[in-house]
């Protein structure tokens, strides 16, 4: 298994990760929560490497994507080739790094050109078009994840069940402690430095305190959970993606959220951004 993909959905079908170091691209099939490998291929990555920083620096980016659309060949310079799959950097996590620049996308190459060397775009992930266009079958836009990693390593299931079980247990207890209306155990699953939507955690635990203090119930459901080891990242952080439906005495509502879980000093994990999709 690649050590980034802790524990897909079974509405995800498929997932790219890209071995940015071995400028090798897999995709693999989503089989009842074990993945199978489907195809790979040879992507190559920017000309100075990975762990994009700032617009220009000619660097790919490291992190969790998701492909927004497709544009065509005929809408591009022969540059691209086949066409391109835009990525969605940058993401959340990009964006509190303070990470700058745009147009990260998996493309292809001119005709005349069967692929480019390893470090050869502006930032891209690119491809022989052959392998382009059977990468298109694979993806559905906004949901297929596609991890860009400089660290990538294949590990035996057993060698990430520990740390996917746990941190299945710990978002359970999470939303728990939610629907209890527990709301000093349910904040103590929220790190000191974080954030969300403007507020720091203070302002977010007064808000929290204020508006759970007035419902009658609370009642938070999650599906569709997917659980991804975020690459570039030395003490651990977690990005888990899913479906909450939200219901109280006077408010319902159904979002996509994402939660950044980061392992702290005495390796518990507790959340250091939360935002809705």
């Amino acid at each position: 298994m690649p050590n980034a993909l802790l524990h897909l959905s079974a509405d995800i079908p498929h997932a790219v990760v890209v071995d940015l170091q071995r400028a090798r691209l897999y995709v693999l099939q989503n089989q009842g929560g074990r993945l199978a490998l489907e195809r790979h291929h040879y992507a190559a990555m920017g000309r100075n490497g990975a762990r994009k920083q700032s617009a220009g620096d000619l660097r790919t980016p490291v992190g969790l994507y998701h492909i927004t659309h497709w544009i065509d060949d005929a809408a591009l310079p022969e540059l691209y080739g086949a066409g391109a799959l835009p990525l969605d950097y940058p993401n959340v996590w990009d964006r509190l790094q303070q990470r700058t620049g745009s147009g990260i996308w998996l493309h292809g190459v001119p005709r005349d050109t069967y692929s480019r060397p390893p470090r050869s775009s502006e930032g891209c992930v690119t491809m022989a078009n052959a392998d382009l266009e059977a990468l298109r079958q694979y993806v559905r836009f906004g949901q297929t994840p596609v991890v860009l990693s400089d660290e990538l390593e294949w590990v035996p299931d057993a060698a990430i069940a520990p740390l996917r079980e746990s941190l299945l247990r710990r978002i359970e207890d999470w939303r728990q402690k939610w629907s209890n209306r527990d709301t000093e155990a349910y904040l103590a699953y929220y790190a000191d430095d974080f954030g969300t939507d403007g507020m720091d955690r203070k302002a977010f635990a007064a808000h929290k305190r204020r508006v759970n203090a007035s419902k009658k119930f609370i009642d938070v459901q999650l599906r569709d959970l997917s659980l991804f080891r975020y690459p570039g990242v030395e003490d651990g952080l977690v990005l888990a993606e899913f479906t909450m439906d939200y219901r109280s005495d006077n408010f319902s509502v159904t979002t996509r959220k994402q939660q950044y879980w980061r392992r702290q000093a005495d390796g518990s994990w507790k959340i250091v951004r939360e935002e809705n999709r």
